[in-house]
C-alpha cells in the first residue's frame, strides 16, 4: 500500500477509537524516540496522526543508505505462494515475515511493562502493517508459474503497462498500492489513493481525512462485524490470497490496461474494502490495548467467528 493509503487506513482507524484511546494514541506517536532502532529518530512527518503509519517506509529507505543496517525489508511481507501447484509444490513463506513481526509489535502494545518509546514504536509499525499484511493482497502472496518458476515477489515481476502519466508502478504490484486506479474526466488513469508529499499540509490533511470519511461511509463497520473482530492475521492473509488469486487470474503479464479498463474499477472497490475492514481492525486493536478493562471485556463478549472477506467488483 501506497503512503497515501497508509495514512487513509490510520486515519479511519484513529476516528473509530474511543476519545480516551485517541488521547493515548496522540500522546504516544508524539515521541521522536525509537530505542529499538538503535538510536534512529522520527521527525514530524512520523509523529502525529495519520502520518505515523508512513514511517516504516521512511525507515527502510533512510537505513538503506547505512552499511550493514538492518532495513526490515522482510517485515512488509507473509509471500504465501499463490498460482500453478507444479510449481509452489514445497513453498512456503519465509521467516522471519510480516506476520512475525506484527505479532512481536502487537506483544509490546499490549505489555503494560514496556515502555511509551518501545509503544510508539510499536504503535507505528502496527498501524503501517494492518495496510501491508491486512489489505494488501500483493503483500501476501508470492505467484509462481511456469513464467515465474522462482515467483514474481507479489506482483512485482508481473508488468503490466498502463497511462505513462500515473504515478503507480508498471506491475501489479504498484497497482494494487495505489489502491487500484480508475478512467478520470480528460481519460487519464488516476490512482485511487492520489500521491501525496510528506509532511502534509493542511489541504493534504483535508484530503486524507475526507478519503476516510467517504470509505466509511462506502463501508461501514456494521457491514463487516465478522471480519472486523477477527484478529488473526493467518485469516487475514488467506483471505488476501483468495482476492489475490482472482486479481492475478485476470491479468497477463505484459498487457496494456486501458484507463476505461472494468478490471481497474474491480480493484479500486476492493482496495478501498479491504482498507475500511482493516482499519477498523486496528481500532478495535487499540480500543483493547489502550481502552479499560471494561469496555475491552465488553467487546471481547461480541466476538463472532471468522468470515471470509466480502469479494467486490
Amino acid at each position: 500500500m501506497n503512503a497515501t493509503g497508509h495514512m487513509i487506513l490510520f486515519q479511519m482507524a484513529y476516528n473509530n477509537m474511543t476519545p480516551e484511546v485517541q488521547k493515548r494514541v496522540s500522546a504516544l506517536i508524539h515521541n521522536p524516540n525509537n530505542p529499538e532502532e538503535g538510536g534512529y529518530k522520527t521527525d514530524k512527518r512520523d509523529n502525529d496522526v495519520p502520518s505515523a503509519a508512513t514511517y516504516p517506509d521512511v525507515y527502510k529507505h533512510d537505513v538503506r543508505q547505512i552499511p550493514g543496517a538492518d532495513a526490515k525489508g522482510y517485515n512488509h511481507f507473509y509471500n504465501l505462494p499463490i498460482g500453478d501447484p507444479k510449481y509452489t509444490a514445497g513453498k512456503k513463506p519465509s521467516s522471519p515475515n510480516g506476520l512475525d513481526w506484527l505479532a512481536s509489535q502487537e506483544k509490546i502494545l499490549a505489555d503494560p511493562k514496556t515502555s511509551d518509546d518501545l509503544k510508539a514504536n510499536a504503535l507505528r509499525w502496527t498501524a503501517h502493517m494492518f495496510g501491508d499484511v491486512g489489505a494488501q493482497p500483493a503483500h501476501a502472496v508470492n505467484y509462481y508459474s511456469a513464467r515465474f518458476p522462482n515467483g514474481d515477489e507479489g506482483g512485482n515481476k508481473f508488468e503490466v503497462t498502463y497511462d505513462p502519466n500515473s504515478h503507480f508502478t508498471g506491475n501489479l504490484h504498484g497497482l494494487l498500492d495505489a489502491g487500484g486506479a480508475h478512467k478520470t474526466a480528460n481519460g487519464k488513469v488516476e490512482e485511487n489513493f492520489k500521491f501525496i508529499s510528506e509532511p502534509l499540509d493542511a489541504s493534504s490533511r483535508a484530503y486524507v481525512e475526507s478519503r476516510a470519511q467517504q470509505i466509511q461511509q462506502q463501508y461501514p463497520r456494521e457491514r463487516y462485524i465478522a471480519q472486523v473482530n477477527d484478529q488473526n492475521p493467518q485469516d487475514w492473509v488467506k483471505d488476501l490470497s483468495a482476492q489475490a488469486q482472482q486479481v492475478w487470474g485476470e491479468f497477463t503479464p505484459g498487457e496494456h490496461v486501458a484507463a476505461d479498463d472494468k478490471r481497474l474499477a474491480g480493484i479500486e472497490q476492493m482496495m478501498n474494502q479491504n482498507l475500511a475492514i482493516s482499519a477498523y481492525r486496528l481500532a478495535e486493536l487499540c480500543n483493547h490495548a489502550f481502552g479499560t478493562a471494561q469496555s475491552a471485556a465488553e467487546a471481547a463478549a461480541e466476538v463472532p467467528p471468522h468470515a471470509p472477506v466480502v469479494q467486490v467488483g
